[in-house]
């Protein structure tokens, strides 16, 4: 949470005071992706991006929400919720505060709205982290809870690089958008734990 806190509003005031190696760092990422092969590429990055997208997530929502009601987990059901409610919220509420433009860039899909912090990248960090946390709950297998965590890591980070291929977004809303949503997902566990849910318990190395 304190990290995820500190990376988000060191981002902001950069922004907001319009700091020198931000505008370098949205550059570079910019300079990154003209050097990519856009035929090949594209069309891989515009299925990747839709894992981020708000229908996306109200469907695996509800899915594993029903899911997790047949198992009697009501409580890890309720975080599931509260994490996706309290990270859309949050996000919406930056953006219409701070009210970035996006790049003024040929968008290779359509997106409009604020820029920053990207939706797309707190979205996918908020319901994959919190899938991967309710992972390590339903199983203590060392191994199961490795390769979920690989799985999770690396949607996020996929998501989060293909809004700046899509020349949608700054590499800072990117980052912007993941560091807010470590941090909410850290408040938001950390409130839970304080009044409903249990501790993680501890990992074993049996399979599942």
């Amino acid at each position: 949470m304190i990290v995820g806190y500190t990376i988000f509003f060191s981002v902001l005031i950069s922004f907001l005071t319009k700091q020198p190696w931000l505008h370098a760092l949205d550059r570079s990422g910019h300079a990154l992706v003209l050097k990519l092969p856009h035929p090949q590429t594209t069309p891989f990055a515009k299925i990747i991006t839709q894992l981020g997208q708000q229908q996306w997530t109200i469907a695996l929502v509800l899915i594993f929400g029903i899911w997790l009601i047949s198992r009697r987990q009501s409580a890890l059901c309720v975080l599931l919720i509260q994490n996706i409610v309290l990270g859309s919220l949050l996000n919406l509420g930056v953006k219409l505060l701070i009210q970035r433009p996006r790049p003024d860039l040929q968008q290779l899909v359509h997106q409009g709205g604020y820029s920053f912090p990207s939706g797309h990248s707190a979205n996918s960090l908020m319901l994959y982290g919190t899938l991967l946390l309710i992972t390590y709950y339903l199983t203590q297998s060392t191994v199961t809870r490795k390769l979920a965590t690989i799985l999770a890591v690396s949607l996020v980070l996929l998501i989060g690089l293909s809004r700046v291929y899509l020349q949608v977004h700054y590499a800072s809303d990117v980052l912007g958008g993941w560091s807010s949503a470590l941090g909410n997902l850290g408040l938001s566990y950390w409130f839970s734990l304080r009044f409903y849910l249990p501790g993680l318990p501890p990992a074993t190395p049996r399979d599942v």
